[in-house]
């Protein structure tokens, strides 16, 4: 893991930087939502924005904790390296997973042969919607969540990290303290956070496991290397390629 992508904790909080970004992105989709399909679809548009908030939140604050990358936009380097970043483990990544995805798959000329998320899906419109929706809140869960998560249960499991919650209140505001150090993870524990990210995401596309679970460990080596934008990214443009290859 890469020293120059560690994320330190200076300015505003993290989980501000990151509930402030799915916040956005929540207004966006609801709209959106909000306009095609009325109501029921602005609620649960609502539901899973502020759910993914929260999550997010406890997510970037155990990796501040425990000195794991974050956001390649708050990393301390250069402006010129996270561009190289990016490039690399953003956009050239999610290229190449699309190229290995269409080499390994089979042309759908049967509409009825889709999964049941790409009916209705008739335009690269709905494409790029659909792929944009996937990319933020999968990252989200099983790259930005679930890698630090991981690391800190085996940390924990380990007698590694053992930290203490304490609220105190100062000057009329409450709060919250943690004690306890915070080691930095040994390099075992971050690939097998890799390993079971990647299989909870092959488990949650049960239509196509396999490569779900190999696409995961590139995506999980994208994130500590180029940050939850470069895990979007790459996702993203996996998806809007491979869809649009195989379904429009």
């Amino acid at each position: 893991m890469p020293d120059e992508v560690v994320h330190r904790e200076s300015g505003p909080h993290p989980a501000l930087l990151v509930a402030a970004l799915v916040l956005a992105t929540t207004i966006a989709v609801v709209a959106a939502e909000g306009l095609r399909a009325g109501i029921s679809r602005t609620s649960t548009a609502l539901f899973y924005g502020s759910t993914t908030a929260i999550t997010s939140s406890f997510a970037v604050w155990t990796a501040a904790q425990l000195g794991l990358p974050t956001f390649l936009l708050v990393a301390p380097m250069s402006w010129r390296r996270r561009l190289l970043r990016f490039s690399s483990y953003g956009i050239l990544a999610g290229l190449l997973m699309a190229l290995a995805s269409a080499l390994t798959s089979l042309p759908v000329a049967d509409s009825t042969l889709r999964p049941w998320f790409m009916r209705g899906v008739d335009s690269f419109g709905d494409v790029v919607v659909l792929s944009t929706r996937a990319a933020l809140l999968e990252e989200t869960l099983f790259r930005l969540f679930a890698i630090p998560f991981l690391v800190s249960v085996l940390m924990r499991w380990n007698h590694q990290w053992r930290p203490r919650f304490a609220l105190r209140f100062r000057d009329g505001e409450a709060k919250a303290t943690v004690g306890g150090t915070s080691p930095k993870p040994s390099p075992e524990a971050v690939a097998l956070a890799i390993v079971g990210s990647a299989l909870l995401f092959g488990l949650s596309h049960p239509f196509n496991p396999l490569p779900a679970i190999l696409f995961g460990l590139v995506l999980g080596v994208c994130y500590l290397r180029g940050g939850w934008e470069s895990a979007v990214t790459a996702h993203l443009l996996s998806n809007c390629i491979v869809f649009s290859s195989l379904y429009l």
